[in-house]
């Protein structure tokens, strides 16, 4: 008959290191996750460019410049030049970039709340939901109240019917971010409900 002997040493260092393990995972995990949600804020902030382009007539209005350009060509007659540096001119007047009050106070804030989210999401070290979890908890509220802002946003545009493209992207965007923060923000919770 054999004796079994437990070291109980062994089997707590092997605990520790499944630990330790199962938390690198959670980290490794965290930081897939942040990056992706600064991949989504840098989506959002495409998007609301490429609105106020739109909305501004910068895009619609740039193969006609290339075509304008393309005229105003040596070759051509003095006449013709001067028509189109007449309508170039026209054209550089019209799409100045002046932004209106109505721009300002939409693209403004959509505009630093993405960069927001950037910074909050690269904020800390790749184990700040133990090292800092103040910011981890921080991030996840914030993505959560701009995601329902941007919501309010989407369904006053629906009912106003001026819903585009890229206010939904925007919306998309803004509001995918929020399950990503939500792991690392409970485990920074439990961290400190556990002090």
């Amino acid at each position: 008959m054999s004796v079994i002997t437990i070291d109980r040493d062994e089997i707590n260092r092997q605990l520790s290191e499944i630990e330790d393990a199962q938390r690198e995972r959670e980290h490794r995990g965290d930081m897939r996750r942040r990056r992706a949600v600064q991949g989504l804020a840098a989506v959002g902030l495409l998007s609301e460019a490429a609105r106020e382009a739109y909305r501004r007539e910068v895009l619609p209005s740039l193969p006609s410049a290339r075509f304008l350009l393309e005229s105003a060509h040596p070759r051509s007659s003095e006449a013709d030049r001067r028509a189109g540096a007449a309508i170039l001119d026209a054209y550089r007047w019209k799409t100045t970039m002046r932004p209106s009050r109505e721009s300002l106070h939409r693209s403004a804030p959509i505009t630093s709340s993405h960069a927001a989210t950037i910074a909050l999401s690269a904020a800390g070290g790749e184990r700040r939901a133990d090292e800092s979890p103040w910011i981890s908890i921080a991030s996840a509220g914030f993505s959560a109240i701009r995601a329902v802002a941007v919501g309010r946003q989407v369904l006053e545009d629906i009912e106003d019917g001026h819903l585009d493209v890229f206010t939904t992207l925007n919306a998309v965007a803004s509001i995918a971010a929020v399950p990503l923060t939500m792991p690392e923000a409970m485990r920074a919770m439990r961290g400190l409900l556990a002090r």
